[in-house]
């Protein structure tokens, strides 16, 4: 099985083949408003922040989600904050 950041770089070298299918998946997820249920789940690992190690209040969750999802994200990011800034619906 490969690990997120080989499966990233898959990914990335398989974009001319896979490209079409995401934008479409994407678009039709934004469309209708349905979010696979594939993509709301992570992989939660606590991470040591500081001092006693056993204090549950020294970690802090980082969350890792799906490579896919991580795209998907970025693009509505974007999509989204040039939408508010071109409107200037932000002061």
């Amino acid at each position: 099985m490969l690990g997120p950041k080989s499966f990233e770089k898959v990914v990335k070298m398989a974009a001319s083949v896979v490209a079409s299918s995401l934008t479409s998946i994407f678009s039709k997820s934004i469309v209708t408003g349905i979010y696979p249920n594939d993509w709301k789940a992570a992989k939660v690992t606590p991470l040591f922040k500081k001092v006693l190690k056993s204090d549950p209040n020294n970690y802090r969750p980082i969350s890792v989600i799906q490579v896919v999802l991580k795209f998907f994200e970025k693009i509505a990011y974007d999509q989204l904050y040039h939408y508010v800034d071109d409107n200037k619906l932000l002061l």
